[in-house]
C-alpha cells in the first residue's frame, strides 16, 4: 500500500468514528451559560452558598444516556452538552446527594451518628438553596439561564428569654428530637429517618436575657416527637436541663421560617412564649400561630 492510500484509509476511518458518514449520528453540541441570581437570599442576609451543583437530565434522543453533575463555586457556569431537551437540578451545599442516577428519586441527606443509642446530626445545616428547569439546546448556540435560588431548607429560629439566677451562666445548648435526614430534591417529599438536632446559643447584643439560636433543617419529620432540651451550663458546672414538647407548633410546617420564643426561668421552668411566627419566602406574609 503507498503512502496516498495509507492517508485515505485513516481518513475514511476518521469520518467513520465521529459520524458514521450520517449528520445524524454526529454529537452536535449546545452551549449553556447559566448564572446564579441570589437577590432574595441576600436580602434576607443569609450567607450565599458557595457550594453549588447542577445536574443534567437528558430526555430527548441523542442527548446524555445518563446524568451529569457540575460543581462550581463562581455564579456562572458555562457548559456545552449535546443538543435536544433536559431537565436541570440546581442544588446548593455539601450534603450527600443519593440517587443522582433518577430524576425523581434524587435525594439530598444529612449526615448522622449514632450516641448512646440516639442519631444526632453530624454537623450543623447550612442553608440550602435548589431550582428545577427544562432547557433546549441548539447546535452551536448558546441558551442563557438566571437560576433564582429558593430555599430547600427550612429555618427554625428559637429564642430565649432568660430571668432568675443568670449570673453564673456562661452559654446555653439544646436538643431538639424529629428533624428529617433525607429529602428529595424534586417533590420535597421527606425520607422517613429522623435525627437530633444539637444547637448552640448566642446571647444577644446589649443584653443579658435574650440568647438566639439559627438553624436550617431539611424538614420536620411528622410521625416523631419534637421534643426540646435546653441545657444551661454555668460556672459551678451545675448544668440543668428543661423539656418543653413542640410538637404542636412544628408538626405541619411547611414554610420558609418558623421563630419561636420561649420563656426560662433559671432553676424553675421553660414555656412558649408569645407570638410563634411562621414567615412565607416568598410574598413574605407572616403567621401569628398564637
Amino acid at each position: 500500500m503507498n503512502t496516498r492510500n495509507i492517508l485515505l484509509s485513516v481518513v475514511a476511518g476518521a469520518l467513520a468514528c465521529s459520524c458514521n458518514f450520517s449528520e445524524d449520528d454526529c454529537i452536535r453540541l449546545g452551549h449553556l451559560r447559566a448564572y446564579c441570581n441570589f437577590s432574595e437570599i441576600e436580602a434576607k442576609d443569609i450567607p450565599v452558598p458557595t457550594s453549588r451543583h447542577l445536574i443534567a437530565y437528558g430526555i430527548s434522543d441523542r442527548t446524555l444516556s445518563v446524568p451529569e453533575k457540575k460543581t462550581f463555586t463562581q455564579d456562572t457556569l458555562k457548559w456545552s452538552l449535546p443538543r435536544g431537551d433536559y431537565d436541570f437540578v440546581f442544588i446548593s451545599g455539601n450534603n450527600e446527594i443519593r440517587n443522582m442516577q433518577n430524576y425523581q428519586e434524587c435525594q439530598v441527606y444529612s449526615d448522622t451518628m449514632e450516641i448512646d443509642g440516639q442519631t444526632f446530626l453530624t454537623e450543623k445545616q447550612t442553608f440550602v438553596c435548589k431550582q428545577l428547569f427544562r432547557e433546549h439546546f441548539e447546535y452551536q448556540k448558546e441558551t442563557v439561564k438566571e437560576i433564582v435560588a429558593l430555599p430547600f431548607t427550612q429555618t427554625i429560629v428559637l429564642r430565649l428569654h432568660l430571668s432568675g439566677n443568670i449570673a453564673p451562666l456562661t452559654g446555653i445548648t439544646s436538643e431538639l428530637d424529629g428533624i428529617a435526614v433525607g429529602k428529595f430534591v424534586a417533590t420535597e417529599e421527606l425520607s422517613s429517618e429522623f435525627a437530633t438536632l444539637t444547637s448552640d446559643y448566642i446571647k444577644q447584643p446589649g443584653t443579658e436575657e435574650l440568647w438566639e439560636s439559627t438553624n436550617y433543617v431539611l424538614g420536620i419529620n411528622p410521625t416523631a416527637d419534637n421534643i426540646l432540651r435546653v441545657i444551661t451550663h454555668t460556672s459551678d458546672t451545675s448544668n440543668d436541663t428543661y423539656y418543653i414538647d413542640l410538637s404542636s407548633y412544628l408538626h405541619g410546617f411547611d414554610k420558609y421560617k418558623i421563630t419561636i420564643d420561649l420563656n426560662l426561668v433559671i432553676g424553675k421552668s421553660l414555656t412558649v412564649d408569645s407570638p410563634v411566627i411562621i414567615e412565607d419566602w416568598e410574598d413574605g406574609i407572616i403567621t401569628d400561630l398564637n
